[in-house]
């Protein structure tokens, strides 16, 4: 119910958005009369929404761009609700109920279970001194809920031999990209169709519609969102750096604006990328840095569309 609400609005309220590059909504010649509901596309399914395909790609970049600064991750972890925990017994067995029965309690137990779990690993230091993390919650269809951690440990704290590993693991991955795009990969999703192939006939994809056809909600899982648990979680956060060619900028606006109107507001032409452009010309700092080495020491106010250093203390 939680979820079909939240899907309801975006379908209601999002027609009314449309994204377009600036150079498209800026020909040469005079068009700016044009409505906003001429031009641009739909935007769908938008990457703020938990658990969309945009939302989890972002995820899978952001673990690629820690793996970039720290390095590959040195623990893989693995942790499962077990029904038979002690504490679930105790609360079923005297009303004579399955683990199946009470996914609250489920849900319930595991997230003080894992929030323990990770403090021992990330605060306590249990396996080591750890730098980053990142974890992702799923559901098993038979009600259980586990999680998949990665661990980034401490140049210090590292295994570096073999026999090291082979005292703390029981498996090993070979793929580091395989890795971040298995936490990365979203709920369990299927979808069958017989269809006629037409070729000349334009496709309108939907993809709300094509979220919740392929989508399955547990009992826990509905539960874990319906208490607003956390699915994911990393350390540290990452700043998304965006980047275009000059014009090629995203204008969003709505659809009942007229194009010279959208033309005129200070924002169109003004982005974060351009604005980084505006800093190194202000800052002598800033002209020792990257883009990406930016955010260390300077921060991006959206407000009013400019950088300014970090403050200290």
């Amino acid at each position: 119910m939680l979820e079909g609400e939240r899907l309801k609005w975006l379908r209601n309220n999002q027609s009314k958005l449309r994204v377009s590059k600036y150079n498209n909504l800026n020909p040469e010649g005079d068009e700016t009369q044009t409505p906003g509901s001429s031009t641009g596309k739909r935007v769908i399914l938008p990457s703020t929404y938990v658990g969309s395909r945009r939302f989890m790609d972002q995820l899978y970049y952001d673990g690629m761009v820690i793996c970039g600064k720290v390095g590959f991750p040195d623990l893989f972890i693995t942790f499962t609700c077990n029904p038979n925990w002690p504490e679930i017994q105790r609360a079923l067995n005297p009303l004579n109920l399955k683990p199946h029965d009470r996914p609250d309690i489920i849900a319930r137990l595991f997230e003080m279970k894992f929030d323990s779990l990770l403090s021992d690993v990330t605060k306590k230091g249990v396996l080591g001194k750890v730098l980053d993390y990142m974890y992702t919650i799923e559901f098993q269809k038979r009600v259980l809920p586990h999680a998949h951690i990665l661990i980034f440990l401490h140049p210090s704290n590292k295994y570096p031999a073999p026999d090291d590993i082979d005292k703390i693991i029981s498996a090993e991955s070979t793929s580091i990209k395989y890795l971040f795009k298995y936490i990365n990969k979203g709920s369990d999703r299927i979808s069958a169709v017989i269809a006629p192939t037409d070729s000349t006939k334009e496709v309108h994809v939907d993809e709300i519609k094509q979220y919740l056809d392929f989508r399955y909600v547990s009992p826990s899982e509905a539960c874990w969102r319906i208490f607003s648990y956390s699915i994911h979680g990393r350390k540290p956060a990452v700043e998304r750096l965006f980047f275009h060619l000059e014009g090629e900028n995203s204008v969003y606006y709505k659809d009942f604006e007229q194009i010279g109107n959208v033309l005129l507001k200070a924002s169109v032409t003004e982005s974060m990328f351009t604005s980084w452009f505006v800093a190194n010309n202000e800052y002598e700092e800033a002209k020792s840095l990257t883009y990406g080495q930016f955010v260390s020491k300077f921060v991006y106010i959206k407000k009013s569309r400019t950088w300014q250093p970090r403050k200290r203390g």
